[in-house]
């Protein structure tokens, strides 16, 4: 008998070492590569998240050429509770090329302040409705900048370039979070080594991670760049100049930020935002649950208040002044825009990232940075004069390295 099993137990090892092997190399085959040449039309896979990746994604997209754009066959990915990227997405498609976007929906893999363990059991979820997507729609390219629903969407594509002989990886390219100053994100640590392109948005990133793949997209240069003055001298300080409605948008995106609302409805924030010119002030207060007093003077101004309002960006970019939690999104619509911006970061709710975001813009004079507690007084403080506009994308990576990689 013993003399029978050795040659069986022999022949098993040699079986299960050429599958591994089979697999190591399937798996080393769908790590990048360069380019592989593809003659039919190239179908670029979108991965959005929610809020401020969805700003920066489609931020980053409108600096590639848009005649490419258009021949692509653009596929959008979001997560199943993300009520608002679609309708972005759906936006943004219609409104720079005219066609309807086409927009598919995966569970999301980890809900905010969800516990570990049972983030194994929705990852795994999400994975498998990843895995289906990828394996019908046969991406050539995928788009990410980091959301969680990025890293089943990821997995998915290896996996399937992995097992399928026939089906080589889709190239991916990996947009690091505008929110990052001096370190990655967690999907950022883990795309660092898969992507085929990744970019970075601030110089000091940049500098500490120097491999083939990583390239600075942003828009600073080693020093605060000198740009033009925000606010003209000529206004004294006055924001809004020449609108007949001055409207100051106080947003607090979805969370609860009690103080920030109690903070905008005092005498001093009335005093010091109608001494700006404001007349009209429109309270987006999300989750909190404080009502606003009648302590405003309607004389001078009138007020809306609402919960959430669809549509924010294009008020946000109309207004005289932003009042904000840090969110990114809201940041980078402000300051494209050129509209006057006061950050006041929710301590208690934010990560790390997006208090060194504020700091950093502050630094570099593009915002004012504050407390709930010290709003007024920094609205009073004559720092407007100091703000200097926001530096514009030059599109100079986005079209010499990411687009080849959509051809």
């Amino acid at each position: 008998f013993c003399t029978l099993l050795v040659p069986m137990v022999s022949n098993l090892q040699l079986f299960v070492a050429g599958v591994v092997c089979l697999l190591l190399w399937r798996f080393v085959n769908a790590l990048p590569t360069p380019k592989r040449t593809r003659t039919k039309r190239r179908r670029v896979m979108v991965v959005l998240g929610s809020g401020g990746h969805t700003s920066e994604m489609f931020g980053a997209i409108e600096q590639l050429p848009k005649e490419d754009w258009a021949q692509k066959t653009v596929m959008y990915v979001v997560s199943a509770t993300d009520k608002d990227s679609r309708g972005v997405a759906e936006g943004f498609e219609m409104a720079w090329l005219g066609r309807e976007a086409r927009v598919f929906e995966i569970p999301r893999a980890r809900e905010v302040g969800q516990s570990y363990f049972t983030s194994i059991f929705t990852t795994l979820h999400a994975f498998g409705a990843a895995l289906t997507l990828v394996f019908d729609m046969h991406p050539d390219t995928i788009l990410t900048n980091g959301p969680g629903v990025c890293i089943p969407i990821v997995a998915a594509n290896i996996l399937v370039s992995t097992l399928f002989i026939n089906r080589p990886r889709a190239t991916m390219t990996y947009f690091e979070s505008f929110t990052c100053v001096d370190h990655l994100s967690l999907s950022g640590k883990i795309m660092l080594r898969l992507a085929d392109a990744f970019t970075v948005q601030w110089p000091e990133l940049a500098e500490k991670f120097k491999r083939k793949n990583v390239h600075y997209a942003g828009r600073f240069g080693d020093k605060p760049a000198d740009t033009a003055k925000l606010i003209p001298a000529a206004d004294k300080g006055m924001l809004g100049v020449g609108k007949e409605r001055r409207t100051c948008v106080v947003t607090v995106g979805s969370t609860c930020f009690d103080e920030l609302i109690r903070a905008v409805d005092t005498t001093e924030f009335y005093t010091a935002v109608t001494a700006l010119g404001i007349n009209h002030l429109f309270v987006q207060k999300g989750r909190s649950t404080v009502e606003l007093s009648d302590k405003f003077p309607s004389m001078l101004m009138s007020r809306e208040v609402v919960e959430y309002r669809p549509g924010l960006p294009a008020l946000i970019r109309k207004a005289s002044l932003v009042i904000s939690h840090a969110g990114a999104g809201t940041i980078l619509e402000a300051l494209n825009a050129g509209v006057p911006t006061v950050v006041v970061p929710n301590e208690r709710l934010m990560s790390n990232h997006q208090l060194q975001l504020a700091q950093a813009l502050f630094a570099r004079r593009h915002l004012l940075y504050t407390t709930p507690s010290g709003l007024a007084g920094a609205l009073q403080s004559g720092g407007w004069a100091d703000l200097r506009a926001f530096p514009k994308p030059t599109g100079t990576v986005m079209r010499r390295i990411v687009n080849p990689l959509l051809e």
